[in-house]
């Protein structure tokens, strides 16, 4: 037997209870909505709360005023470098003569010293002393193209950040860090040509 809503609800029941359940339906969606919106925003709002944490813990965080660098050179004088000082931009850039990405990646370096010498001091900073004289040697760089340092100390701006090699950084001659570029230039080859203005061949094999 099939029941018969007219017959049991009045049309102005039949029409209250489709008014109040539309209601109700769009209410409860509003409030799904709303509620999705604002976790959407606290979760946002987290993040960019979680990157301003890292970046304040990271003292190598771009803008951060780097400190002195205090090493030695080749012929055992001491070598201090003091980004605020230089009088125009530096390029550091941190490798090591074993370091298999810092070799393919050499062809970039001596690029950015022929083409950079007159714009930028350009500073190595080698994590080790081991086959340095040989590999300076070997690949011509002479103290007025480069300034080669060694020995850096644990107290530089971060020893675990100065220990991966090859990495890259350009600072302002007022000693701030403007870019940072870690490892080869793998992916990052067009972006490093257009910052510093230069024209790279790629890694090696």
């Amino acid at each position: 037997m099939t029941l018969n809503a007219a017959r049991f609800f009045p049309e102005g029941i039949r029409r209250w209870a489709v008014t109040h359940v539309g209601l109700a339906l769009f209410l409860i969606l509003s409030l799904t909505l709303n509620g999705l919106l604002i976790w959407r925003a606290l979760y946002w709002q987290h993040r960019a709360q979680d990157r301003m944490a890292a970046q304040s813990a990271d003292p190598l965080a771009a803008m951060t005023v780097l400190p002195a660098l205090r090493g030695k050179h080749l012929d055992g004088s001491e070598a201090v470098v003091e980004f605020a000082k230089s009088g125009k931009p530096t390029l550091l850039y941190l490798m090591s003569p074993h370091c298999g990405w810092c070799a393919r990646n050499l062809a970039n370096f001596q690029a950015l010293v022929e083409q950079g010498r007159n714009r930028y001091r350009l500073v190595a900073v080698s994590v080790t002393a081991e086959g340095l004289p040989e590999y300076v040697s070997k690949n011509h760089w002479t103290p007025s193209d480069l300034e080669v340092v060694f020995d850096v100390p644990e107290s530089a701006p971060k020893a675990q950040d100065l220990m991966a090699t090859p990495q890259t950084l350009l600072v302002s001659p007022e000693g701030k860090l403007v870019r940072r570029w870690q490892g080869a230039y793998t992916d990052s080859q067009g972006e490093v040509e257009k910052a510093l203005g230069v024209r790279l061949p790629g890694l090696g094999d």
